[in-house]
């Protein structure tokens, strides 16, 4: 089933981002008439998104908001093709990332750059019409008739990242401002891989911590996380990135201080990933499907770009 109900008025669709189930979530949010769409996955995803709009009785007109999360293509790439189908909806982006929707040359640039070794993610974006596009700045909120949607600016995975809290639910949106979590079965054993989504081109640890406390302030009853599901472990999952990023930014401050070069931190940060961070038995490390070895890549190279970046200051 692609699409299912996971609280109150709320539906996760499975975008089968880079062919993969269970990689990557868009959600459906539903109101008294209109709906909001949060999050659209690769532009190769249009068509499972597209089935699973229709699977709940959703026409062309039903679909009030896209809220893209932030521009990263494994989020916001299959926008520009979301519109086709909903022509009546707007899409709402925080505002450093609106340009690069419109206009979207710099994006694929840098979409391609950040995942050269991945030829199964293609960096595919579909320029957006400017009147469609609405620009957050600063916390807002949205209106669905019957529920309200408070966007909410969380830099540190990204500067052009938000989050969502539903008044309904109590429950937050998080894109990727408080890493990823993916339950795995390995041998009859379940795993939750988590990761603080350190990506390039820039993961900046003291304004996600700071991030990670705005969103504790609502003390959320409800997680929906982009990599992958719904959660109610709202306390233990904000304890677990709290302490995982703390960790990484002493990582970081200590290989600044013993002026370790690119190979070294790359060492250093895989090694503790693998130790401390992931869980998961050496053993059955290479179960474990390709999508979690690109995340856990992802992870050491956002996390050494900044550690080299702040050398570099």
């Amino acid at each position: 089933m692609v699409i299912r109900k996971v609280a109150p008025g709320v539906f996760l669709i499975d975008v089968w981002d880079m062919g993969i189930p269970g990689r990557t979530a868009a959600y459906l949010v539903q109101g008294e008439r209109k709906c909001a769409l949060i999050d659209t996955g690769p532009a190769q995803s249009r068509k499972h998104i597209s089935r699973a709009l229709q699977e709940v009785g959703l026409g062309p007109r039903d679909l009030e908001f896209i809220i893209l999360t932030h521009i990263h293509i494994d989020h916001a790439g299959g926008a520009g093709q979301l519109l086709e189908l909903f022509p009546g909806a707007r899409v709402i982006v925080h505002a450093k990332g609106a340009r690069h929707l419109a206009a979207p040359g710099d994006l694929k640039a840098a979409s391609r750059k950040a995942r050269r070794e991945y030829p199964f993610h293609p960096c595919e974006f579909l320029p957006i019409p400017e009147e469609k596009i609405e620009a957050v700045n600063g916390d807002r909120q949205l209106a669905l008739d019957g529920r309200t949607l408070t966007l909410l600016e969380t830099p540190g995975h990204a500067s052009h990242s938000i989050c969502i809290h539903d008044d309904l639910t109590n429950g937050i949106f998080v894109g990727d401002s408080l890493g990823v979590k993916i339950d795995y079965t390995v041998d009859r054993q379940k795993y939750e891989i988590f990761l603080p989504a350190m990506v390039p081109p820039r993961f900046e640890p003291e304004e996600a911590l700071y991030s990670a406390e705005k969103l504790a302030a609502f003390r959320p009853q409800w997680f929906f996380y982009s990599h992958f599901g719904a959660s109610r472990e709202t306390e233990r999952l904000l304890a677990k990135y709290r302490s995982v990023v703390g960790r990484a930014r002493a990582i970081a401050e200590n290989l600044i201080e013993e002026g370790a070069d690119e190979e070294a931190a790359s060492a250093c940060v895989n090694r503790w990933l693998l130790r401390e961070v992931l869980e998961i038995p050496h053993a059955n490390l290479d179960k474990i499907t390709s999508q979690i070895k690109v995340s856990l890549e992802l992870n050491i190279r956002g996390l050494v770009r900044y550690i080299t970046g702040k050398k570099g200051a």
